[in-house]
């Protein structure tokens, strides 16, 4: 199963003790934790299929923290 970089974001409601258990939870079930971001709520990470799709669920329950999961890449303007 080949793996793909994504960053996470959390919701602005969302406490850093919650955030924190919640990466940790991400890297204890394989996610390769990369960069975390502070001001914006989220981090980077290599995720395994299975751990995009864990992910994917918990973003679908309302009263989860997460606010989205995109596939990280280069972005340009012109």
């Amino acid at each position: 199963m080949s793996e793909q970089n994504y960053i996470v974001t959390f919701k602005s409601t969302a406490l850093q003790d919650e955030i924190d258990k919640f990466v940790d939870n991400v890297a204890n079930d394989g996610g390769e934790i990369g960069h975390r971001f502070k001001i914006s709520k989220g981090f980077s990470a290599k995720l395994s299929q299975k751990n995009f799709d864990s992910l994917n669920s918990l973003q679908a329950d309302p009263d989860s923290i997460v606010e989205s999961i995109e596939a990280d890449g280069v972005v340009t303007t012109q």
